[in-house]
């Protein structure tokens, strides 16, 4: 719709290709709104793709200021070797993600006798809304089952960008996870005002190394403060919501053995005035098998950095062995209340990681159990 809106109401799209050649892509484009409600759009097979306002019929942008997506599912898959498509939404203004799911799975298909086989890479999600993304009640997830270890790799990332606005989770599940031994796809939030995880929302990553960051840093610098690009001005992590990384892994995945790490990956929230985490939630990293648990960055070396009632930790768990991830803080000031805790323990086999904290300012500790500690 070159001048107007697309809706689609009670209906199922899919594009399916169940060979080896390429799946086909779904495309919808219009200037104003794209809304989605009570449907499922669906494609199946190697690279098949979902575009919402990235491509017309000749190539050239058309994306809607507003994208919404209702009581809906949008899913690309690939069963076997290869590579599920990339779902992208992209709005000039919003997205509004609502009591729906946004997945990319790439899984091998092994029949019953027969030995495993590495499985595929899930695709990336990405999802830009200039001014404002917001996920409610909802769930985004890809899930890969592969061998790959390449660095420069987007395989199976899950992105939200707002460049000029903020980011708002509420209840929201976004997870990456790689049951092999490859790398499980990056988290990224973006914005420039404030990014928002509350009422149990849930941020993870499964598997070997990735991470979860929460402003665009050089994440491959030796040294801190890491350089960054974007940064948004406040954080809040609130109502028991939780940031966690792991190294799980399936044990009858091909490439999987006890004898191989695998690393958990890093999480790293940056901003510019405010990071506030409260009321029972958690940012945490841990090793429950052979692998080094992640490290844990709060960079907010302009920013003020509280902690109420919520708990920041690395571990060794008792299944675990490896070394403990560091967690650092730079703030302009830290502040821990109301049993708030940090924490860099192991209950494993290796050592604990150790913490650090840097501030230009004050740093309080309020609350009969409020704490940083390392527990062995």
């Amino acid at each position: 719709a070159i001048e107007g809106s697309v809706a689609i109401t009670n209906t199922t799209i899919s594009s399916s290709n169940l060979g080896t050649s390429l799946a086909g892509d779904l495309i919808l484009d219009a200037r104003d709104l794209v809304g989605i409600d009570n449907s499922r759009l669906t494609s199946d097979g190697e690279q098949g793709q979902i575009f919402i306002g990235s491509a017309n019929s000749v190539g050239l942008p058309l994306n809607p200021q507003q994208i919404a997506i209702a009581n809906s599912e949008l899913t690309t898959q690939q069963f076997g070797q290869g590579t599920a498509g990339n779902l992208v939404l992209n709005a000039t203004d919003r997205v509004e993600i609502t009591n729906s799911t946004l997945a990319s799975d790439a899984f091998s298909e092994v029949s019953e006798g027969e030995e495993p086989l590495s499985g595929g890479s899930a695709g990336k999600i990405e999802v830009i809304g200039i001014n404002s993304v917001s996920v409610a009640n909802s769930i985004l997830s890809s899930e890969s089952d592969n061998a790959n270890t390449d660095e420069t790799a987007t395989l199976g990332d899950i992105q939200l960008t707002a460049a000029e606005g903020s980011v708002n989770l509420t209840q929201a599940t976004v997870s990456t996870s790689n049951f092999g031994t490859g790398f499980a796809g990056d988290i990224v939030m973006s914005a420039i005002e404030d990014v928002t995880i509350s009422q149990d929302s849930r941020l993870s990553s499964n598997g070997n190394f990735r991470r979860i960051a929460i402003g665009t840093f050089n994440l491959d610098a030796e040294t801190l403060p890491l350089p960054t690009t974007v940064l948004p001005r406040r954080i809040a992590i609130e109502s028991g919501s939780v940031l966690t990384t792991d190294n799980d892994a399936d044990p009858n995945a091909a490439d999987v053995s006890p004898d191989v790490p695998l690393d958990a990956g890093d999480i790293i929230l940056g901003a510019t005035e405010r990071i506030a985490i409260a009321n029972n939630s958690s940012i945490q990293s841990s090793s429950n098998r052979l692998g080094n648990a992640g490290y844990i960055l709060l960079q907010g070396e302009t920013a003020d950095i509280s902690l109420s009632d919520s708990t920041l930790a690395t571990s060794i768990n008792a299944n675990g062995n490896g070394v403990g991830g560091n967690l650092e803080i730079l703030a302009r000031s830290l502040s821990l209340s109301d049993n708030a805790q940090i924490d860099a323990g192991t209950f494993g086999v290796g050592d604990a990681g150790d913490i650090f904290v840097t501030s230009e300012g004050s740093v309080s500790l309020s609350g009969e159990d409020t704490r940083i500690f390392s527990d062995v």
